[in-house]
């Protein structure tokens, strides 16, 4: 579908190769929701390609999300793709929503690190609701027996899978809410935001940086407070989706008094194993060599260095990013 034009001369590495390459290349990168981190992220992709190899564009296209990212990737119907590792273990062991394990996508490189809390479980609460029904802690949902309205993302996104795993481990089962005449509801964290400065609902669980704009926004608008998750709990929902314990730190809300534990995910740029070498090269070398363009597309990603490229995931790396990886020295 897209198609790297070069003129090669007899080489005998990629490496040689993509550097006689003398025409321009169009790759499309299919990423989440426009206006989010990861549109950003591709906007930083797109920067460092260009630089590298002027007239080189990568464009980046809205979908819901890297679930449909790693089958749009796998089926060939885009190039590449951004996913979180936990929908990455969820595509290659094959579980829902996959029917079948998915066997052909490859990793070029990271976009970043769990480490970099920018998918940070925060389950919120409004402040009035917090203080009538005395919610400390996850698990106080379900001991209150109150019919709570509690939000979280739509079906399709990790995000999703994550909060339900950090409710269910803590003892609140979304059909226990709704037998007690409860409501749970799906959607993005813009329209949970927005229900629960109206008041439509009261606890919101997603998956967002710190001091994201949207708590500041239910800060002057409604208040709330966090609640404590387990770390027994952070512990068993980071195994089972591949993201790692982190805390969420009082110095970054004045409503909290101390640290609390919560579960991070990182994210990856993937492609299909059969893209050619010298495409995963090219791509991966410009992320390499014009990373200060890459993050310069969003102040979330300006404290990140190089190496977070080379994380590894639970997908095999492309040969030919490999490749780019090993002559730029990062790995052997």
């Amino acid at each position: 579908m897209h198609v790297f034009t070069a003129t090669l001369i007899a080489l005998s590495t990629v490496s040689n190769t993509i550097a006689c390459a003398q025409e321009p290349f169009n790759l499309t990168l299919s990423g989440a929701s426009p206006g989010g981190l990861l549109a950003s992220v591709g906007k930083g992709v797109d920067h460092a390609v260009a630089t590298a190899y002027p007239g080189s564009t990568i464009t980046y296209q809205t979908s819901s999300g890297g679930l449909a990212n790693i089958k749009l990737v796998s089926s060939g119907k885009v190039a590449m793709g951004i996913a979180i590792d936990g929908e990455l273990k969820l595509a290659i062991e094959g579980k829902p929503p996959f029917a079948s394990r998915i066997k052909n996508v490859r990793m070029l490189f990271r976009v970043y690190s769990p480490r970099h809390r920018f998918a940070l479980t925060h389950v919120i609460v409004r402040a009035d609701v917090a203080k009538e029904h005395r919610l400390e802690s996850v698990g106080d949902i379900a001991k209150r027996k109150t019919p709570f309205r509690i939000a979280i993302n739509r079906k399709g996104i990790l995000d999703h899978y994550v909060s339900r795993h950090v409710l269910e481990e803590s003892g609140v089962a979304l059909a226990g809410i709704r037998d007690r005449g409860g409501q749970v509801i799906f959607a993005s964290g813009e329209e949970m935001t927005r229900l629960m400065l109206d008041r439509r609902i009261d606890i919101a669980v997603m998956g967002i940086p710190p001091r994201h704009s949207r708590t500041e926004r239910l800060r002057r608008g409604a208040g709330f407070t966090l609640l404590r998750i387990k770390r027994t709990v952070a512990r068993r929902v980071a195994q089972a989706t591949e993201s790692r314990v982190c805390a969420i730190k009082k110095s970054e809300y004045p409503e909290l008094k101390v640290d609390l534990v919560s579960v991070c995910g990182g994210a990856v740029v993937v492609a299909n194993k059969s893209m050619p070498e010298v495409q995963a090269y090219a791509v991966t070398r410009a992320l390499i060599q014009k990373f200060l363009h890459y993050k310069s597309a969003h102040r979330a990603l300006r404290h990140m260095k190089p190496t977070v490229l080379v994380e590894r995931s639970v997908v095999p790396l492309h040969p030919g990013a490999a490749q780019a990886f090993r002559d730029e020295g990062l790995i052997r």
